[in-house]
């Protein structure tokens, strides 16, 4: 297991107080970064940026994150641009990432709540709106964490119950404590199980949670799929604490457009779908190739999950990362590699 916990998210989103519980639970150190950088320079994080701009800030805090890790077993609340230099990516890599995902309004009230003497740098003006952008700008850098938690409602220790579950169940492989791993699949930018296993379907909640997904879950099926196969999908979801729901498109190849993939981003806009929400492709080959294609490219990607139902689906179309739609002049000709969370094959 990882001996560092980076804990990365906006401002507000609890970092620091649940980064104390984590130590304290896992007996483990504890550095915020931020208050590493004030002792170190003996300055406030306003008085750096007023003093020296962002960029200096951004170098002191690629070194206090590195300093910070020297020992082990350390829990480490990151500030909230930590991962979006090369420097606090090569430390936070090092290490199991949670990003703390909290709305830009839970955050601003957060705040409001917790006055300090001086104004945080990058929130002047109207925290929410600033917050709101700092989240569309930084987005992409907080969805690179291995794992990512919806804090919203959520009380710091619940938060804290989450990350050790999620800890203790990462591994040297995405298939680690996992039962019925047939394969890993290990590609430059992902790993990820391939589960055979009768009767794995009833458990696709609870390997979602293993895996480290969160969010909602929007399961994606056919006319022909569905009724056989997505009301064990979404009662094991259902089950496992995910909020989920389903959309059916039309069976058949005929219906691998570029028209379909545009109402499955007419279901998932419609329902606000977020970074931290996934979608499950429940189905054969059609739906593998267009579900994945809609999560690759629905806010520049959202994790998904296969879920294949076919003999051709499972041991072909559902494996590699090969997403994409027919176009009037051949098959398959507009897509993208993207490789899934996971494959759950369940033969029976």
């Amino acid at each position: 297991m990882p001996d560092h916990i980076f804990l990365v998210g906006l401002s507000g989103s609890g970092k620091s107080t649940v980064g104390r519980l984590l130590a304290n639970r896992l007996g483990w150190s504890f550095v915020d970064s931020d208050s590493l950088i004030e002792k170190t320079e003996g300055r406030s994080i306003p008085a750096i940026f007023s003093q020296e701009g962002e960029a200096a800030f951004r170098e002191l805090e690629g070194r206090a994150l590195a300093r910070a890790t020297r020992s082990s077993r350390v829990v480490v609340a990151t500030g909230g641009g930590a991962p979006t230099h090369d420097a606090g990516r090569r430390v936070l890599a090092d290490g199991f990432t949670v990003w703390l995902a909290v709305s830009p309004a839970a955050a601003a009230e957060r705040l409001a709540a917790q006055p300090t003497d001086e104004p945080r740098p990058l929130l002047a003006g109207d925290p929410r709106q600033r917050l709101e952008a700092l989240l569309e700008s930084r987005r992409d850098d907080y969805a690179r964490a291995d794992a990512s938690i919806e804090v919203d409602g959520l009380t710091p220790d619940q938060v804290c119950d989450r990350i050790v579950r999620l800890w203790e169940g990462d591994g040297s492989s995405a298939g680690d404590a996992i039962p019925g791993v047939a394969a890993t699949v290990t590609t430059p930018g992902a790993s990820y199980p391939i589960v055979v296993r009768e009767g794995a379907l009833a458990d696709l909640g609870d390997l979602c949670r293993r895996i480290g997904l969160s969010g909602r879950a929007f399961v994606l099926t056919d006319t022909g799929s569905g009724p056989l196969f997505a009301p064990t999908a979404l009662d094991s979801l259902r089950a496992a604490g995910f909020q989920a729901t389903e959309m059916a498109i039309p069976a058949g190849e005929e219906h691998k457009t570029l028209a379909t993939v545009g109402s499955v981003y007419d279901w998932l806009l419609g329902e606000r779908v977020e970074r931290s929400d996934f979608l499950v492709c429940l189905g054969g080959g059609v739906v593998t190739d267009l579900g994945g294609y809609a999560a690759a490219t629905v806010l520049r990607g959202i994790p998904f999950v296969h879920v294949p139902t076919t003999l051709l689906g499972m041991v072909d179309a559902a494996i590699g990362g090969k997403t994409g739609v027919d176009h009037a002049i051949g098959k398959n000709l507009v897509g993208a590699f993207a490789q899934p969370r996971l494959v759950l094959t369940d033969p029976a």
